[in-house]
């Protein structure tokens, strides 16, 4: 957690970055997703109507034929729903590219005309008033368009043929009839397929029963779980199917895969190897949000992944794509962005959290993974992770912005309000029942991020969120003949949208302390350009670096000014001594009145607490376990952390 104080002063470990497969792993498929972005570009659908409001859909069912070796779709989509405003017609969405043979309502035929773009109307020949409930079923068939990243694709794999559907980002209409929209999730979704017998369909959900009729197949999905449009798919080809289980105790989660046959065996190794990950993120942000059903996966040949709800679509079945998309079932499936102008709530999330499985295990592939990261992000100089324009697909998942910086501003969050509150907020928001299994705003995320660390993020959400850009620091500093250190932090930005960035700065300080090299890194509150600081120490300075631990999206550059000394500088830290390392005693010695300490192990948890009100203390460390220790000294000038060593 942070103190408020002017700036803090503690020892910190040295990690060395190593760029490892995960981080090239990403960026491959941030690559292949951007070329097939460019392959399909083309505008979004236009927005709901005003007649699309008087209702709600509570129950979709898909009824599809689907032969892989021809693109084609013959179909029937039944829309259950429930009135919010009295309607004697009802508006849907489907593409002016199918043919509507028929539409029905209360197994009549009733009359229909297109309107607008991609939408029809059908007229109930009745009046249902507020809150009644009423059902149609649209009878279509034809060539879906191309649009978004391609709603039907037909390919072909290892000389087989196979057709997936894609909706993102809204493109559903593209082939099955709906109210297609990020304001109203169906309670339930059931899907039929209907394909040759040679092949293999799979969809969301469960798989209630498979039925043989001549040399086609008709296999049944049902899913029981909120799910809006975007997220409903199906795949049809030639799949070998198999299942990895989660077991914890009596309790199972399945893992269905249904891959292409000469993928078999490195999906296997890959799938298995995703069961400790689903683990991490049921500890970090609750159970798997579809535990009544299952997850899983099928195979297609997009490039990338697409998260649809409890069947992930994946091109192949490396580390980082599988931990991606399973990420996605919390963020963007269970809990959606309300509009796609905040796409980066689906994409940020499952970027930062799909990074924060190696924290632990391989701090270094973190840190690889932070630094590549913010390397892209300042490539360039403006971009905002709000998405102004929806119109545009490739704007929408642009990675430097959505994805990469949508991750880095949640790692600064996380930063700006500690460890403790942001997974605490984190889940807060994951789980209020006014969000979980609906949509969210950056502004919901916002205001469980305030409650739990009593902090006013307003300013920080309006430059990372609405700003563009970045700081770009530059930090000056001199050592005079005593040792004393002076610096001066300046800071300028790379767009005109945001004037300062108010961040807390590490600042990490090497030298030589008799003969042994060692580090100091001062945290700077830091609240103005030309801001400076002093304070006394032992050490002979060698180098001097900003944000070290790469918390902050930044550019930085270090000068040493042998100009700087101390009449100019207006912050002026305590001198604290201890013997440090420390045996049996740990004596404490400052020149202020010392007001409390604090010793933390590094696990973070308080061992030592005591009000002082004294300039020096002797604490007997008899019962303190060998090993390393955060030592906490309150002054009126603000709160110093020291890593302290017990041999």
């Amino acid at each position: 957690m942070f103190y408020q104080m002017r700036f803090v002063l503690f020892f910190i470990f040295l990690f060395h970055s190593i760029l490892n497969a995960q981080v090239n792993d990403e960026q491959r498929i941030a690559s292949q997703e951007l070329m097939n972005r460019r392959l399909h570009n083309s505008n979004s659908k236009n927005a709901i109507s005003a007649a699309q409001k008087q209702y709600d859909v509570y129950y979709y069912e898909i009824d599809v034929q689907i032969d892989p070796n021809v693109k084609y779709i013959n179909g029937n989509s039944t829309i259950h729903f429930t009135t919010v405003e009295s309607l004697n017609s009802i508006e849907l969405d489907l593409s002016s590219a199918l043919k509507v043979d028929s539409i029905k309502y209360k197994s009549n035929l009733i009359s229909f005309t297109s309107i607008g773009k991609d939408k029809i109307k059908a007229v109930l020949n009745e009046t249902l008033f507020t809150g009644e409930k009423g059902a149609v079923t649209v009878w279509y068939q034809g060539v879906p368009p191309i649009n978004g990243f391609n709603a039907f694709d037909k390919r072909n794999h290892a000389g087989a043929p196979i057709i997936w559907t894609f909706s993102c980002p809204d493109n559903a209409d593209d082939w099955w009839a709906c109210k297609n929209t990020l304001d109203d999730k169906a309670d339930s979704v059931s899907i039929i397929v209907r394909n040759p017998s040679v092949y293999k369909a799979i969809a969301n959900g469960m798989l209630e029963k498979t039925e043989i009729a001549g040399n086609q197949t008709i296999t049944y999905w049902k899913h029981r779980y909120p799910i809006t449009t975007y997220l409903i798919a199906v795949a049809v080809t030639n799949y070998e199917t198999y299942s990895d289980y989660l077991v914890n105790g009596s309790d199972s989660l399945e893992i269905l895969n249904y891959v292409y046959p000469e993928s078999l065996s490195a999906a296997k190794t890959g799938t298995a190897a995703l069961l400790p990950v689903i683990q991490f993120y049921e500890e970090k942000f609750g159970p798997y949000p579809f535990r009544n059903e299952r997850f899983g996966h099928a195979q297609f040949s997009w490039g990338g992944g697409m998260e649809h709800q409890t069947t992930a679509f994946v091109t192949d079945f490396s580390k980082g794509l599988l931990a991606h998309e399973l990420s996605h079932q919390w963020f963007g499936d269970m809990v959606t962005c309300s509009s796609f102008t905040e796409a980066w709530l689906n994409e940020g999330f499952a970027t930062y959290v799909t990074a924060l499985i190696d924290e632990k295990p391989s701090p270094n592939t973190f840190k690889s993974w932070r630094s590549s990261t913010i390397n892209s992000i300042t490539g360039v100089v403006n971009g905002s992770i709000y998405c102004k324009d929806t119109t545009d697909a490739n704007r929408i998942y642009d990675y430097r912005l959505t994805y990469q910086k949508g991750a880095m501003v949640l790692h600064m969050l996380r930063w700006v309000v500690g460890d403790s509150a942001f997974f605490q907020g984190v889940r807060n928001y994951l789980n209020d029942p006014l969000l979980k299994y609906k949509y969210a705003t950056t502004n919901d995320l916002r205001q469980h991020l305030e409650i739990s660390s009593g902090k006013d993020l307003k300013s920080f959400f309006d430059k990372w969120f609405l700003g563009e850009g970045y700081p770009k620091y530059e930090l000056r500093w001199n050592q005079t003949t005593d040792n004393h250190f002076y610096g001066m932090l300046n800071q300028t930005t790379s767009h005109t949208s945001v004037s300062f960035y108010d961040l807390p700065v590490e600042i990490k300080i090497t030298g030589t302390l008799n003969s042994v090299t060692t580090d100091t890194t001062i945290l700077l509150n830091h609240f103005s350009s030309g801001q400076k600081f002093d304070f006394q120490t032992n050490m002979k300075i060698l180098s001097v670096a900003i944000d070290p631990n790469l918390w902050l999206i930044s550019k930085k550059t270090v000068i040493k000014d042998v100009t700087l000394a101390s009449d100019e500088v207006n912050e002026i830290a305590p001198i604290i001594t201890i013997p440090n390392p420390f045996t049996n005693t740990l004596e404490i010695k400052s020149t202020e009145e010392i007001i409390s300490i604090q010793i933390f192990d590094f696990d973070g948890k308080l061992i030592f607490t005591k009000p002082v009100k004294q300039n020096s203390l002797s604490i007997n460390t008899t019962d303190f376990a060998i090993g390393n220790y955060v030592l906490l000294t309150e002054t009126k000038d603000g709160v110093w952390s020291q890593k302290v060593v017990k041999q």
